[in-house]
């Protein structure tokens, strides 16, 4: 109500504070057993985490004309992990299209360096130059190497197989479309 005494309560509630009706309905909110993360929580727009599990509070008036409030402590945990997987899965990408654009700004210096030793090979005449030419060969074929791996690592492998259970699956897109 107006005064912040709980009129009603759903299963829901009662099963998130682990309580039984008697203990809500005709409390005031801040005398209710374990409800005060939630009350603090409900003025913040983040994802509250209590024992393993992330829920989002918010307090809404029902109507201007009765002063009545909504409070929803809605279980948050499922959507959640899909999106902190999401946004995993964001960066992993971009990582990947990073890596391909430094890849190829690597490359074509390298591709300069091993033409001008090509040259350079042809034109030494002592074995100290035509060492140090042969590091720095080596040191541009070790770089390849490096970009190579990079971007195999980067690269999304569409050679995967995996048991999917179909249900969930289904479930799962049945949700995120009802959402």
């Amino acid at each position: 109500d107006a005064e912040d005494y709980v009129q009603v309560c759903n299963q829901s509630i009662l099963d998130i504070l682990s309580l039984e009706e008697d203990a809500v309905v005709g409390k005031k909110l801040e005398d209710v057993e374990g409800l005060q993360p939630y009350l603090q929580q409900a003025n913040h727009p983040a994802a509250l985490q209590m024992k393993q599990k992330y829920y989002l509070v918010y307090k809404r008036k029902l109507d201007s004309h009765s002063g009545k409030n909504l409070l929803f402590i809605e279980d948050y945990t499922q959507r959640y992990k899909y999106e902190s997987i999401t946004r995993q899965e964001a960066k992993m990408i971009a990582v990947g299209e990073l890596s391909a654009g430094l890849a190829h700004e690597i490359r074509n210096p390298l591709g300069l360096i091993k033409s001008y030793i090509y040259i350079i090979r042809k034109k030494l005449s002592d074995s100290v130059s035509t060492h140090a030419v042969q590091v720095i060969d080596d040191s541009v074929d070790r770089i390849n190497n490096l970009i190579e791996n990079l971007l195999g690592f980067s690269r999304l492998s569409r050679e995967k197989t995996a048991v999917v259970n179909v249900e969930e699956l289904i479930w799962s897109m049945i949700m995120l479309e009802h959402k």
